[in-house]
């Protein structure tokens, strides 16, 4: 689930830890159980963590540290045994230095990294961008053979993809969309993508045969460029009840 919400709205608060009836206006008759609680047993992926407002960081430190979480109205805590993994943009350390994101909390959640590359760091991404194209023509159902030309490839492979995947999937519906002939032109691509490139960019480096197939394996244009825009994701690990170790545990350990 997103974390990206304003820690005011008492919706945010009551889908994360679950509600008692009556607890606000509008709360179902029943009540509801949250997140934590239907992940109970399993694992809660939290998204854009860093984004989440400090007085909800506080509730989940105290969820993490307790293994319980007091629905939303109610007095008596629920115990919960949930891996928490959690995913973000942000640069974490520099949030935390910041007095943006709490310390403990990242500590407490540091329990393993994985960098997930943005899209025009890896090295696969000419493959990758040739698989998605093909998903989104047989999700549009078109029926005529569609291809990228060679020039629009060339652009894709030095554009920079701030927006990643994200943006990826949508110039190539657009793709779909504005393209008349067998073939997706440079005149095909939405102008606000094209702005997110220098002039100089623009300018086709080498002359390649029109429809020729790029192939991202072994390519030696392909070069990454090391960015702080990437995605981390931050994984709980599961230790023993109230066992206080560095980095950090499931929701339901110390």
């Amino acid at each position: 689930m997103s974390t990206a919400r304003r820690s005011r709205e008492i919706s945010f608060p009551a889908s994360f830890f679950g509600y008692v009836p009556g607890s606000f206006t509008g709360a179902r008759t029943g009540g509801k159980t949250g997140k934590f609680v239907e992940a109970h047993t399993g694992v809660l992926f939290l998204d854009e963590i860093g984004d989440m407002a400090l007085d909800l960081q506080t509730a989940l430190l105290c969820a993490l540290d307790s293994s319980e979480i007091v629905p939303v109205g109610g007095s008596r805590p629920v115990t919960v045994d949930v891996q928490v993994i959690a995913a973000t943009n942000s640069d974490l350390p520099d949030c935390v230095r910041k007095g943006a994101f709490r310390r403990d909390l990242y500590y407490r959640l540091n329990g393993a990294q994985f960098w997930l590359p943005p899209l025009r760091e890896r090295p696969d991404k000419l493959g990758l961008i040739e698989h998605l194209w093909e998903q989104e023509v047989k999700a549009q159902y078109v029926d005529e053979h569609k291809a990228l030309s060679a020039e629009v490839w060339d652009i894709f492979e030095r554009h920079p993809w701030p927006g990643n995947i994200r943006e990826l999937r949508n110039v190539l519906r657009s793709c779909l969309a504005m393209t008349s002939g067998p073939e997706t032109l440079v005149s095909d691509l939405p102008n606000d993508f094209l702005r997110e490139m220098s002039d100089s960019a623009l300018k086709p480096r080498r002359r390649v045969k029109q429809g020729c197939r790029h192939t991202p394996n072994g390519d030696p244009r392909l070069r990454a460029r090391r960015s702080p825009i990437g995605r981390r994701m931050l994984s709980a690990r599961r230790l023993p009840r109230r066992q206080e170790t560095f980095p950090n545990q499931r929701d339901n350990s110390g």
